[in-house]
This record gives structure tokens, C-alpha cells and sequence, in this order.
């Protein structure tokens, strides 16, 4: 029967390698857990805190577009200024605002009024009729807005001239109320979307269609934010904002969200996991090599130390070999001074 021997210094070297993988890893997975987590915590917060303070000046930008509006809704409204200059006011009030391009006035659920900086859609490449038309295919909810509902939707029909429609109810004299809509510029809202480099912003509309996104193609295309999870909740919250975890297009992404006021919008960021993690993965692979480099030079200290214990203890297997032979005169050098130097001795 053939047994395995096993030297010494190579047990010795196994349990010290052993001692130090499991002293490594436990180390390496303990920094690596604790950094993911305190790192996971970090991006949902900062998706937050970018989409709350999106959210926060579209509202800004939503409620000058208010006041404007209701500028425009009271000299249209004037019974007492003579045409010419009803109509000049007005003009200037468009070069005032470039960013409003038409403004049209509901009474009892029909037009009453409508004023147009026709210029502003004919440098863009853009209609009237087109305008007027898609305002035809897609009524607005008068009945709501009266009731104090303001309403906000893109209305964009080219790339070159990205627009949304902004209603809300105003007051008249008597008592009455109409609703009060404009077509303005998109690029307010636009310019808040592509603030950030890292994180892809947006801002979401009632009907659930993006308003302002980092890729304007999908503004044009009037694309719906269908890969939003509980989307309708989201909008309808009241908490400050809300940080999701959730796949689009089979990518894991973190997002954050938040209510905007004024129109009911939804703001929102997100980033891919995979780029979100980037930094935790890195450290991970450094402390990986660390580990292994720990390793490497901890069998270097084992086949030295090691090499220092059973030394000795061969030297002395071989003279206790030679005494077994008969000669009693051998010496063996005491090199150390502990038990080993002792026995030697």
C-alpha cells in the first residue's frame, strides 16, 4: 500500500496559506459589500436630489409661462383698447416672449380668439394650418382646465421647431372663466434635460408622452415613457421624490423622480447600473489583485519561515540516521537558540 508522505514545511505552508486566503477574502468582500452598499445609497440619492431640483425649475419655468399667458389673455380681453392698438401691444408682447408662438382663447367650449407670431413658425419650417390641424386631432380638456386644472403637452410636429401647449383657466370681469392656451417654444425645458452629461433627464407630460428628454428624437416622436414602472403613481405622489430600481430594454437602470405641479408633469433621471456601479466594480479588481499579491507574498513568508523550522529537524533526522548505523560521534550544530537549538545541543 503506497502512502503519501507529506513534509512538514509543506503542511505548514498549506496552513498558512489557508489562514491567510480566508483572512483576505473575508477582508476583501466585507470593504467590497460595504462600498457597493454605501455606494448604492449615494446614487439613489443624487437621482433624487437631480430630479427634485428639475423638477423644481421646470415648475419655475411653467409659472412665468403662466403669467405670460394671462398677460396676453387680458389685453386680448380688453373691450376698451382700439384694435390698432390691442394689435401692436400684442406684437410686442411676442418680441417680448419669443418663446410663445400662438395664443388662442376658449369660451364656452369654442375658440374665441386667436393671435399667432407667424414669423416665429415660418423661420422653422412649420404651418399654421399643421398647428391648427394637430390642435384639431388632439382637443384640449377644457372642462378640467376650467375647473382649475392647468394642462401641459408636447406638441412638437418637427425637429426643427420642438413645441409644447400650455393651458389654464383665467378669469374675465364678469366672473366668468375661459381657458387661455399657448404654443411655446420648447427649449426652456429642453435646455433642463441636457444639463447633466452623466444622467439621462426628462420630463414626462400628462398623457404620459416625454416632454423634454436628453434625446431630442424622442421628444419629436412624441415617444410615451412606457418603460416607467407605476408611472400614473409616480405622478400622483406627494412625496419630494423617489428612487426606482427597474429594467429598460433588458438594461438595469436607477432612477429617480419627482412631481412637478404645474401641469402634472413627472421629472426624471436615470443612469444604467452598469455605469452608475463603474467605481465599486474598479475597486472590486483592485482588491482582488491586492488579495492576490497578499497571497504571493504570504507563500514567500511560509517557504522561508517554514524553511527556517524544519531545517533543523531534518539535520537532526539524518545525524539520528547515522547513529542508528553504529557511529556514535556525530555533532550537530546548534544554529538557533530555542527548542530546536536545545535538542540539537
Amino acid at each position: 500500500m503506497i502512502r503519501l508522505r507529506f513534509p512538514i514545511r509543506f503542511k505548514i505552508l498549506l496552513t498558512l496559506l489557508l489562514v491567510s486566503s480566508a483572512v483576505v477574502g473575508v477582508i476583501t468582500f466585507t470593504m467590497a459589500r460595504l462600498f457597493h452598499t454605501d455606494k448604492t445609497a449615494y446614487i439613489h440619492d443624487l437621482t433624487s436630489v437631480i430630479a427634485l431640483h428639475t423638477a423644481e425649475e421646470a415648475n419655475a419655468l411653467l409659472r412665468g409661462y403662466g403669467e405670460r399667458l394671462q398677460m396676453f389673455a387680458q389685453i386680448m380681453n380688453d373691450q376698451d383698447m382700439q384694435e390698432e392698438q390691442k394689435s401692436a401691444l400684442i406684437q410686442k408682447m411676442f418680441e417680448s416672449f419669443p418663446d410663445f408662438m400662438a395664443v388662442t382663447l376658449y369660451q364656452d367650449g369654442k375658440e374665441k380668439a386667436s393671435v399667432y407670431d407667424a414669423k416665429s413658425f415660418v423661420d422653422r419650417g412649420v404651418f399654421l394650418k399643421d398647428v391648427t390641424a394637430d390642435r384639431a386631432a388632439h382637443p384640449l380638456p377644457l372642462a378640467a382646465i376650467i375647473k382649475g386644472q392647468s394642462w401641459v403637452e408636447n406638441s412638437t410636429l418637427s425637429e426643427k421647431l420642438p413645441m409644447l401647449t400650455f393651458a389654464i383657466a383665467v378669469s374675465l370681469p364678469d366672473g366668468q372663466k375661459q381657458v387661455a392656451s399657448a404654443v411655446i417654444d420648447l427649449e426652456g425645458l429642453l435646455n433642463l434635460a441636457s444639463r447633466s452629461g452623466a444622467f439621462e433627464t426628462f420630463l414626462v407630460d400628462a398623457q404620459g408622452r416625454l416632454l423634454a428628454h436628453t434625446n431630442l428624437k424622442q421628444v419629436v416622436q412624441r415617444a410615451t415613457a412606457n418603460w416607467i414602472p407605476r408611472l400614473q403613481a409616480l405622478r400622483d405622489q406627494q412625496s419630494l421624490g423617489t428612487t426606482l430600481e427597474y429594467k429598460q430594454q433588458g438594461v438595469d437602470m436607477v432612477g429617480g423622480f419627482a412631481r412637478v405641479d404645474t401641469g402634472g408633469l413627472l421629472a426624471g433621471v436615470q443612469i444604467p447600473q452598469s455605469a452608475a456601479f463603474l467605481t465599486a466594480r474598479e475597486l472590486l479588481q483592485d482588491l482582488v489583485w491586492v488579495a492576490l499579491i497578499l497571497l504571493l507574498v504570504s507563500a514567500l513568508i511560509g517557504m522561508l519561515g517554514s524553511g527556517l523550522i524544519t531545517r533543523p529537524m531534518e539535520r537532526l533526522s539524518e545525524a539520528a540516521k547515522v547513529v542508528a548505523t553504529g557511529q556514535f560521534d556525530v555533532q550537530v550544530k546548534a544554529r538557533s537558540h530555542d527548542e530546536m537549538g536545545d535538542l540539537a545541543g
